[in-house]
């Protein structure tokens, strides 16, 4: 079960279970939309006829009275039993389902997303702190954001502190709606395991708990307790392991602050639980306990005996805070290399190269393919390679010359070098074999199964995968096993096998997210975007990709152009075409310098797609050079856009060579998707084949699961001149599940023309079929200014009696009735002039309220909001989507009717994000240095906002910064100038040099 499911669990009994704030209610009001229910506070002596009875919020409740009450209900009604604590008695319940905390709590992507959209927080980074904070607990998630919108930035070490300090509505809530049903016994071994890390029963028992099982088993059901991921890579034959589980952060601090203990004792604490863990080899908890028990030689010792392990285990973290935390004169080479690996696992590359910096005079195998790997995650493979070669290679190799070749190969596969890649590939794999060390073999295996991937063979793909899993999980490194999961999720993409795909990118990102893996999890994120893309689920697609976007730009990687691909991959296929046109564009802008095949080719070909119509020659040019550089998969698919090219140019001929050249490729390297792509370009190139090819393409995405594709292919079969009236029928409802889903392209090439498109910034114009609306086509005004109204309403409900009296201010409501339904029916006349949809295709009509259905529609200022949030979610990498969504702002909303006050809102919120746009534009264009720009930007903003003071100031600092000395002293009287005309005191002019922030503002 998944918090985002929409209908409830079909057990006959369902029992809920959670602390206070993991959203069951809510969850539970969500499921049961559309069903009859009945909702209690306590156990009721009969129920009636209700389709399911909720039982919310349960106190403790003898075992027999809650067994016979489900016994008495009717057998058609489902139960849910909803409690803060574990309700005995109902184990033996026939068909009973446990919904728990693991099932409620809401996911990173979700986290960054409401701290977005919500709260104002746009920092990757923080959001990623937030969730491992709050383990996702949906009311500390919300109290968290509120937290950050009024405290002041902290630094990571403190925020648990400032978030859930005394005083605070984190701490307020976990004290009295938490902490409190616990017995003393709970709150007793709740105190001590708040100053630890992973704890177990066997710890406990270390420790001196006496049967701390039932304990731990309720703070687990509760979700106090959440599963760790450090010791997911051992094997479970291995004595020492058992499951591990952490304290939520945030309880733990409001814990620490409300039942302290004295240093003495936590110091004796912290050092008991780092000889245990040291003995289960969970190295990062052991350097942590002694590190914050101030043992220095107890941490020490462990780092330079276990640190690579430590690194391998999935506390990377960990350790490089221990090396962090030494003095830098104090850190010789051995540590140096420990904290640059560390740094770059966790995604400080920065920090990492600087760190290896130190040693460059010395750069052997062991540096090099450290310092390579942090280019390689930055996509820049030449820079990586060039610093591979660079070493001198021993008679006798050992375990860091199998890395080098390794992560050579690696560098190579990303230029799209067969050769050399598959070369290094083999050498690894026979040093590390020599070696006998199973994560250099697993790293190998690694490089032969990306080599694979340019070769063609998929056997051989899905062999290595599975032997570099297994190695990797023999040698407990959780970084490797994260970063082979992800890679393998991308195999069953490839394949066609999209929910397999969802499922182990997903474990992929979990781990990698547990174990600060930071270059693994924008890969697994985009792997699983783009299979939940397929799948049809596209919003939660877009928050990956999104966050994706966002990790990948804190991480200063090139790499960014993956989800920026899967972002323009959903704009195309919603009809969103400047929008999916600027991300291809800035995908290619990315690639192109790094020389990164794997994401430049599909940039390139998406790009030809969406130009194909437009500027055909360009297209053309495009699509050949795409194909010309593909390898392996991609060039399936590369030589399947060049068809589609040649189609729309009427060379058929061509288009057939490269539909045949593309199902052969595809059929020899397994892709079920490019399969069915290639049958759906032979559709469009022979229209008496269409029916059986489409037919045939929409089967193979089926076995794929991809519903996006299979109703795609459905819409257009039903379409074709000889479709029957079976196909006809299911192809409207496959249309209209499209439209459901935001998505309005159904062949790759020609799309869903909107049927009404509205303006609404600037002049108000209504365009039905392609055709202008005069002012003729209104038979009344009243409808006119209906239209305004629901468009102003943004697709809510609006109530008949307030748009009557903004219709007709004053006059009686029994009057206007019958006016207002005379307006509706011209209004829906003049949309649907061959009245051709149902009478609710666009107005939506109840006895008492009235809406525009705006999925229907297509209305310039929700474009332009859209467009809008989506280039200021891009940061830097979202300069051209700004700009070109600045110029599609041709006035304000309904400007014609300055003085309705129903108008103003919409107008407002649209004057607003256009205000957002031009400011992030100007402090882009300062951040470039392109003065000329950020000048005409920071203009604009004074034009709208005169009497903005910062705008002023950071004109005149980026004039001075300029050389534009006379200009800059103008700038700066016309600031003074204004200032004085509302009262202010000028501030002084701002020196040369100081950092212009355009407006204070970001995206």
């Amino acid at each position: 079960m998944n918090r985002t499911a929409t209908s409830p669990p079909n057990a006959r009994c369902t029992l809920v279970i959670a602390a206070a704030g993991y959203g069951k209610t809510e969850t539970l009001h969500r499921w049961l939309r559309g069903h009859r229910a009945s909702w209690h506070s306590a156990v009721v002596p009969d129920l009636g006829d209700e389709d399911v009875a909720v039982l919310d919020d349960l106190p403790a409740v003898p075992a027999a009275e809650l067994r016979a009450f489900v016994e008495r209900a009717a057998p058609k009604t489902r139960l849910m039993l909803v409690s803060r604590l574990p309700l005995p008695g109902l184990a033996a319940v026939p068909g009973l389902r446990m919904i728990g905390p693991a099932d409620l709590a809401l996911p990173p992507a979700r986290v960054a997303a409401i701290l977005r959209e919500q709260y104002g927080v746009h920092d990757a980074n923080l959001a990623r702190r937030v969730h491992g904070l709050t383990a996702g607990w949906p009311a500390l998630v919300h109290l968290t954001g509120a937290r950050l919108v009024t405290a002041a930035p902290t630094p990571a070490e403190l925020l648990p502190a400032s978030i859930a300090g005394p005083g605070t509505a984190p701490f307020g809530f976990v004290e009295t709606e938490v902490l409190a049903p616990f017995e003393p016994g709970t709150r007793r071994l709740l105190r001590a395991i708040a100053h630890l890390g992973p704890v177990s029963a066997g710890l406990c028992r270390a420790l001196g708990v006496d049967s701390p099982e039932p304990a731990l088993d309720l703070l687990l059901r509760t979700g106090l307790l959440v599963p760790t991921h450090n010791t997911a890579a051992r094997p479970h034959d291995d004595p020492r392991w058992a499951p591990t589980y952490r304290l939520v952060p945030l309880v733990a601090e409001v814990v620490r602050t409300r039942w302290p203990l004295s240093e003495a004792k936590r110091h004796r604490l912290l050092r008991d639980a780092a000889g245990w863990y040291e003995r289960m080899r969970m190295i990062g908890a052991a350097v942590t306990a002694r590190r914050h028990a101030a043992d220095h030689s107890g941490f020490l010792r462990v780092l330079r005996e276990h640190g690579r392990e430590g690194i391998a285990e999935g506390s990377a973290a960990a350790v490089g805070d221990a090396i962090r935390s030494l003095p830098p004169a104090s850190r010789d080479r051995e540590l140096r290399l420990l904290l640059g690996q560390a740094l770059t696992v966790t995604g400080h590359f920065d920090e990492a190269l600087a760190t290896f910096a130190a040693d460059a005079d010395r750069l052997d195998a062991g540096l090099a393919w450290r310092l390579g790997t942090v280019h390689y995650l930055r996509a820049r493979p030449h820079a990586a390679i060039e610093t591979f070669e660079r070493v001198e290679l021993p008679e006798v190799e050992g375990v860091d010359e199998a890395m080098l070749h390794a992560s050579h190969a690696l560098a190579r596969w990303m230029i799209g070098d067969l050769v050399r890649s598959g070369e290094l590939s083999e050498r690894a794999l026979a040093v590390a074999g020599r070696g006998d060390d199973t994560a250099a073999a697993a790293m190998a295996h690694t490089a032969l199964a990306m080599h694979a991937t340019l070769s063609g063979d998929p056997v051989a793909n899905a062999e290595h995968y599975e032997r570099a899993l297994g190695l990797a999980e023999r040698a407990g490194d959780v970084v490797q096993v994260s970063r082979v999961r992800a890679n393998r999720a991308g195999l069953l993409l490839n394949e066609g096998s999209y929910p397999e795909a969802l499922a182990e990118a997903l474990a992929a990102a979990a781990l990698a997210e547990t174990c600060d893996a930071m270059a693994v999890l924008p890969v697994a994120l985009c792997n699983a975007g783009e299979a939940l893309t397929l799948l049809g689920r596209i919003e939660e697609a877009s928050d990956l990709f999104g966050y994706a976007v966002s990790l990948y730009q804190r991480l200063g990687s090139a790499k960014v152009a993956y989800p920026l691909l899967g972002l323009a991959d959903i704009h195309h296929w919603r009809g969103q075409h400047q929008l999916a046109r600027a991300a291809y564009e800035e995908a290619v802008r990315i690639a192109e310098p790094t020389g990164d095949l794997q994401a430049l080719v599909p940039a390139l070909s998406g790009l030809a797609l969406v130009l194909c119509r437009d500027d055909p020659g360009t297209a053309e040019r495009l699509a050949t050079r795409a194909a010309t550089m593909a390898t392996g998969r991609r060039a399936a698919r590369a030589l399947i856009v060049r068809g589609w090219v040649a189609v729309l140019s009427g060379d058929l001929e061509c288009a057939a060579g490269m539909a045949g050249e593309a199902a052969d490729l595809a059929r020899r390297h397994r892709d079920k998707p490019a399969v069915a792509q290639a049958l759906e370009l032979h559709a469009a190139i022979d229209p008496a084949q269409a029916a059986h090819a489409l037919a045939e393409a929409a089967t193979t995405w089926q076995v794929t699961g991809a519903t996006l594709h299979v109703d795609r292919l459905r819409a257009m079969r039903g379409r074709l001149p000889d479709s029957n009236a079976a196909d006809r029928i299911e192809g409207r409802a496959a249309a209209e599940r499209l439209r459901g889903a935001g998505i309005r392209l159904i062949s790759p090439l020609a799309p869903e023309p909107p049927q009404v498109s509205i303006s609404t910034l600037g002049r108000f114009e209504v365009v039905v079929n392609g055709v202008t609306l005069p002012p003729s086509a209104w038979q009344s005004r009243k409808a006119r200014d209906l239209l305004r109204i629901l468009l102003s309403r943004r697709g809510r409900m609006t109530g008949r009696e307030e748009i009557a009296e903004s219709l007709w201010p004053g006059e009686d409501s029994g009057r206007v009735g019958h006016r207002l339904s005379v307006a509706l029916s011209v209004l829906r006349s003049v949309l649907d002039p061959d009245r051709r949809a149902a009478t609710d295709h666009f107005i939506r009509a109840s006895p008492g309220a009235v809406a525009l259905d705006t999925s229907r529609v297509t209305i310039d200022v929700e474009d332009f909001l859209e467009e809008a949030e989506h280039g200021l979610r891009l940061g830097k990498h979202g300069r051209a989507v700004l700009a070109g969504v600045e110029r599609h702002y041709t006035g304000d909303f309904l400007e014609d009717e300055p003085y309705e006050e129903w108008a103003v809102a919409t107008r407002e919120l649209a004057r607003a994000t256009y205000l957002r746009v031009v400011r992030a534009l100007a402090r882009l264009a300062v951040e470039a240095r392109d003065v000329d720009e950020a000048i005409r930007w920071l203009l604009r903003i004074l034009d709208l906002s005169p009497y903005d003071e910062q705008p002023h100031l950071d004109l005149v600092r980026v004039l001075s910064d300029g050389g534009r000395h006379g200009e800059a002293r103008r700038a700066y009287q016309r600031y003074t100038a204004a200032m004085r005309a509302i009262g202010v005191a000028p501030s002084r002019p701002p020196a040369a040099g100081d950092r212009a922030r355009p407006d204070g503002a970001g995206p």
